[in-house]
């Protein structure tokens, strides 16, 4: 019902403009990896993490740890936000404003990053594929700020941009953006993909043999993105027409995806997400959206284990005309 009601339900949605804010002399920046965003005392709602009172107990847990302070200078733009570890906030929310601001005003910012964004030493992590991503987009580790988490920043021209996401819908041109510059990738021969979530980060499917057994009938090829190289990833979901997935960050690679694209995921039933319908909806596609109960409760109950019925897929599939 509150899909129905609150996800799939026509609507029109009002898309907000994307401006450049030139901050206050002074704005700080705060350690701790969660780049909470003080202007004269007053914090950025953008980089105000949404976890205070639960994974962080206080805001005073951020702000009042004694940390050094250094003072930088130079033309700055905000990119480090909460996060930004994870594929789903950096590709559908980071790495587009760094595009747009490139192309707006070439060569003029630095982007401020952690440390481990420009860290070539972590192959096949979330690290080196945002590294990648920058290198593919013209972005240099020469033209990163990079924070250490054991510092407070105060900076003396900071720019920031306002959210690319308005009324839960991406901004059509940071998703177009974000598909030309990485327009010389080639997409890759299979059509049918099916991605494979990393067991590590919960969620998964407890009939998983099963479910990428019938798959592989239907002609999916079977991969586990999150494990590739930014390049390779682009290609997977340039070059497929028809995508399955349980709901997860390695799906956020659906805005490279071709026009008309068919989508089927799988979720746990307590999963409301509407994140990705949007990301479906900006490539114009169809979506079959499945929920299956929860097997093995996880502390974060969305990454719960769970199962999904067969024959419910197998319509779906069929509903795909697949």
């Amino acid at each position: 019902r509150h899909m129905q009601d609150f996800v799939y339900a026509p609507r029109a949605a009002k898309i907000d403009a994307i401006s450049l804010i030139g901050l206050p002399p002074e704005t700080t920046v705060f350690g701790g990896g969660h780049f909470l965003t003080a202007v004269n005392g007053k914090f950025i709602a953008e980089q105000y993490p949404p976890y205070i009172g639960t994974f962080v107990s206080t805001l005073a847990e951020i702000t009042d740890v004694s940390r050094p302070i250094i003072e930088v200078s130079g033309e700055k733009l905000l990119i480090g936000r909460y996060g930004i570890a994870t594929w789903g906030h950096w590709l559908g929310e980071l790495l587009p404003k760094v595009i747009l601001a490139e192309r707006s005003f070439p060569g003029r910012f630095t982007y401020v990053l952690p440390v481990h964004a420009v860290d070539r030493f972590r192959p096949n992590s979330i690290w080196s594929s945002i590294a990648e991503s920058l290198e593919a987009c013209g972005i240099g580790s020469d033209r990163v700020f990079t924070t250490d988490d054991n510092f407070n920043y105060s900076f003396k021209t900071l720019f920031a941009l306002t959210s690319l996401w308005s009324d839960h819908t991406m901004h059509p041109r940071a998703s177009e953006s974000l598909r030309q510059s990485v327009s010389a990738i080639p997409p890759s021969s299979h059509k049918m993909l099916a991605v494979l979530r990393d067991p590590q980060f919960g969620r998964t499917l407890v009939n998983a043999d099963e479910v990428y057994t019938l798959l592989q009938t239907h002609g999916f090829v079977l991969q586990t993105t999150g494990r590739l190289s930014f390049a390779e990833q682009v290609g997977a979901f340039k070059g497929a027409n028809v995508v399955f997935g349980v709901l997860g960050s390695d799906l956020t690679n659906l805005l490279f995806s071709p026009l008309r694209v068919d989508v089927v995921t799988a979720a746990p039933d307590i999963f409301g997400d509407r994140f990705f319908y949007a990301l479906v909806l900006d490539r114009r596609g169809r979506m079959a959206d499945m929920r299956g109960p929860v097997v093995d409760p996880h502390a974060v109950m969305h990454r719960s284990t769970f199962a999904i019925d067969i024959q419910a897929l197998t319509a779906a599939l069929r509903t795909m005309a697949l």
